[in-house]
């Protein structure tokens, strides 16, 4: 996996991913605490998770055309250059009104609109790059990185914050932006020529026994049944954002941090499971890989409520971010191979739009039905809709040997 980096374009690509996603994670951090100490609202903060998630779910149509027709690194270099100028000017509006929050809340949605463009193209631009062999590993050493920003960002973050106060935060986070568009301003001035090494549909082969369908077997299923299990995913993941520091309070009667332990757990997970997939040589886009990775969270997430120990807590943590993590690879994965170059950024845009509603949805559900429902319940809910998609594997598959 490590062994991609070698490759210059590669590794340009991979720093300018690095810097942007450690500017946009220590960003959302340090904000969002600001915003609850300055209001003590957590509709305040509310409002932020949605300015930053919903535009994304919006303008994915248009980041789709427009990666699909543009060259690619122009757009990301576009992308994060502009998203540089709008933290600059969010960083002169802060000393200007140190006050006011409206003009956070404008950034955090105007900047989910142009990052939108940014992740289609990284997404888009990768298949070419490389031979399809390397295409997971390659999205392994993503799924590392963010993993690694989760864990490093949180600190980072509060010393930024401690520092240099919110306008501190905003100036570190256009200045990973530049960063990240130099990074991408000395790629190749060549072509990257997307999908070159991807079979185009007509060529195609039938999928092998135990692997979802491909585009010749079934084109339908081969990229409904990922954005189906991605949305599911995301579904989970914004329900368990909410009930975890409750489960956290109530059912082990921990503080701060242990919550800021088992968040840790499940970015190490995530880790872990990038580690080994970017080391395997086999292909584990799989009906099979893919229910085992369910039924392991699936597991994880309904025992959870059962769990009196921190240590238990934070071993299940762990189980619930490898699960998690390793679907997104093997999902993203197979959405790239699927993709000719010109519907791939469409398609990838669309991924991403899946994922942000799909976490409101949960975030949304769970925090109106918490008190209600309980915490308990929801991640039992949780843990089942991990457990009832392999059923629908087993559907898919079933129909495509029965065709």
């Amino acid at each position: 996996m490590f062994s991609l980096l070698t490759r210059r374009d590669f590794l340009l690509l991979f720093a300018a991913h690095t810097v942007s996603i450690l500017g946009d994670y220590v960003f959302f951090i340090a904000m969002t605490f600001w915003v609850y100490a300055r209001t003590g609202s957590s509709l305040a903060v509310g409002a932020i998770l949605i300015a930053s998630g919903l535009p994304i779910t919006l303008i994915a149509p248009l980041a789709g055309r427009v990666v699909d027709r543009w060259r690619r690194t122009t757009v990301m270099i576009g992308a994060e250059a502009n998203r540089a100028i709008l933290f600059l000017s969010l960083l002169v509006m802060l000393l200007v009104w140190p006050t006011s929050l409206w003009p956070l809340y404008a950034v955090s949605c105007l900047q989910s609109f142009i990052a939108a463009f940014f992740w289609a193209a990284r997404g888009a631009i990768l298949p070419g790059m490389m031979d399809e062999a390397a295409l997971e590993p390659a999205n392994a050493l993503y799924q590392f990185c963010d993993g690694v920003v989760r864990i490093v960002a949180p600190s980072l973050a509060a010393v930024v914050l401690l520092a240099f106060s919110a306008a501190g935060v905003t100036a570190f986070d256009a200045a990973t932006f530049l960063i990240s568009a130099s990074c991408l301003a000395l790629l190749a001035t060549t072509p990257l020529h997307p999908a070159k090494r991807l079979l185009p549909p007509r060529e195609a082969t039938s999928a092998a026994p135990g692997e979802l369908p491909t585009r010749a077997s079934a084109p339908a299923t081969a990229l409904r049944m990922p954005f189906a299990l991605v949305a599911l995913i995301w579904f989970v993941a914004g329900t368990f954002s909410v009930t975890l520091p409750i489960l956290a309070k109530q059912q082990l009667a921990a503080g701060p941090a242990i919550y800021g332990a088992m968040l840790a757990a499940q970015a190490t997970g995530e880790v872990g499971a990038s580690m080994w997939l970017g080391r395997t040589r086999k292909r584990l886009m799989s009906g099979k890989t893919l229910i085992g990775w369910l039924v392991a969270g699936g597991l994880a997430l309904g025992s959870l409520p059962s769990v009196r120990s921190a240590i238990l807590a934070l071993a299940l943590n762990l189980c619930i971010g490898a699960a998690s993590g390793a679907l997104l690879i093997h999902l993203y994965t197979h959405i790239q191979r699927q993709s000719d170059a010109s519907r791939i950024g469409h398609r990838l845009a669309t991924f991403a739009a899946i994922q942000a509603f799909a976490q409101l949805s949960g975030i949304g559900l769970a925090s109106l039905s918490a008190s209600s429902i309980g915490a308990v319940r929801l991640l039992i809910l949780d843990g089942l809709l991990y457990m009832g998609a392999t059923c629908c594997i087993g559907v898919a598959r079933g129909a495509k040997d029965e065709a």
